[in-house]
């Protein structure tokens, strides 16, 4: 990133393109501390994504249980390994995928205890799809794209789409027109 490139973004300017806060941090967290990380508006997506997958599974897979006593868990295990390995991120979300996806009845008692004091992912917060503006650049740009593949200049129609993308919204074609969505 560089300031002279025109590619530094501060955090209000993450907020505006549709991420959250916690998206960022999900996206630090897939490479580890000591790693260098390419930042693209695609990886700061599947981050989101996953993040968000994360969080609907949780709310599917809630199982409270009184018992304290999982240190003999394969999860609880992996979850210590991976830490105590340099602080391992990467493998770390891994392993909580890993457990998701392996449930027992430790495995929501290790997740929070994980999210509780370390993660802080707010993988328990009920995700509600949001509602946004479409700015009116982005509608004429569009409308342009439109009218250029009836023109079938088809070159015009992908610079475009390619305009609507770097405004950080995405262009899909119906059998109607065509839909905006938010990147």
């Amino acid at each position: 990133m560089s300031k002279s490139l025109g590619n530094v973004y501060n955090l209000n300017d993450i907020q505006n393109k549709g991420f959250s806060p916690l998206d960022l941090r999900y996206f630090y967290f897939m490479a580890q501390y000591g790693n260098f990380q390419n930042f693209t508006r695609d990886q700061l997506e599947a981050a989101k994504n996953t993040r968000h997958s994360l969080i609907k599974k949780l709310q599917w897979k809630r199982i409270v249980k009184d018992k304290k006593d999982f240190v003999s868990d394969p999860f609880y295990i992996q979850v210590i390994e991976v830490i105590c390995d340099n602080m391992n991120t990467p493998k770390l979300l891994a392993a909580v995928q890993w457990a998701l996806n392996s449930w027992n009845e430790n495995t929501y008692a290790i997740i929070t205890r994980l999210e509780d004091n370390f993660l802080k992912l707010w993988l328990f917060e009920t995700i509600v799809e949001e509602k946004f503006d479409i700015p009116a650049e982005v509608i004429t740009l569009a409308d342009q794209r439109v009218e250029a593949k009836k023109n079938k200049d088809y070159t015009l129609a992908d610079e475009l789409r390619n305009k609507i993308t770097a405004l950080w919204f995405q262009l899909k074609d119906t059998k109607d027109g065509y839909e905006i969505i938010k990147n």
